[in-house]
């Protein structure tokens, strides 16, 4: 699901005028939030985050806080984005990344809602 939300986003920005630099930043930002995401979705395979959230996880605070800075970097640091050749983003593109992100993750929370509830009735 992941790879669809990018490639999608990589078709769409490039058959709708956006430069190479602009759709590789959009396609960039898409994969490195949406693993912020399954750090969270994957802690469980078949409890929902609603459950999982109490699990102690001492790098999760840590891997979002990377991530962060690297994006940061990777948006207004000229060297830095020289170096992956992006630009920066507006506020509405990191917003529709996010939002790539979240949905081509989070549809797994749904499954193991659906599936749980399902095991759940079978008992």
């Amino acid at each position: 699901m992941i790879a669809a939300g990018a490639l999608g986003s990589y078709y769409y920005f490039m058959n709708h005028g956006a430069s190479l630099q602009q759709t590789r930043t959009i396609v960039f930002t898409t994969l490195i939030l949406s693993n912020v995401f399954l750090t969270f979705v994957s802690r469980s395979f078949t409890r929902t985050l609603y459950y999982t959230t109490a699990y102690r996880n001492n790098l999760a605070p840590w891997i979002i806080i990377i991530s962060s800075i690297f994006l940061v970097l990777l948006q207004f640091v000229p060297p830095i984005r020289h170096l992956f050749q992006t630009t920066t983003l507006t506020l509405n593109e990191f917003l529709l990344c996010f939002a790539i992100a979240f949905v081509t993750v989070m549809w797994f929370e749904i499954y193991k809602w659906i599936r749980g509830d399902q095991e759940d009735l079978q008992r």
